[in-house]
């Protein structure tokens, strides 16, 4: 359940800290859908059938799957990606520069906040290569 709440909070934490809105055509970020699918089940969310129900999840939201990486039913790996709002393909690298190291130093602050289950999250962009 801690690893839930950590990817809650960064993304939440992601739209007000660096103005990065969720990739997700539906403009919430898949754990903010996973919660209210869990919920419009009954369930509590963070939900410690975890793994049961991301698979469910995943089978019935399947434009959601690519959040996910799975080992048999099992999750291995997620991810949250963002579109950050006003930057530019196009930015100059200087820009670039700044909005990386913003994004190094809210990755460290997540992790270092993180349960053990979730503090290893990381970052990248096709912005961050010259």
């Amino acid at each position: 359940p801690w690893a839930q709440r950590t990817l809650m909070r960064v993304a939440t934490a992601a739209a007000t800290d660096l103005a990065a809105l969720p990739e997700e055509a539906s403009g919430e970020p898949w754990i903010r859908t996973f919660e209210g699918w869990l919920l419009e089940r009954g369930g509590a969310f963070p939900t410690r059938e975890f793994y049961g129900r991301a698979s469910e999840f995943c089978r019935d939201l399947a434009e959601l799957r690519q959040s996910f990486i799975f080992s048999g039913d099992r999750v291995r790996a997620v991810r949250q990606g963002f579109v950050l709002e006003g930057v530019r393909e196009d930015a100059p690298q200087d820009e670039v520069g700044v909005i990386k190291a913003r994004w190094d130093a809210f990755m460290y602050d997540q992790n270092r906040n993180a349960s053990e289950n979730a503090d290893s999250a990381w970052h990248t962009s096709a912005l961050w290569l010259p």
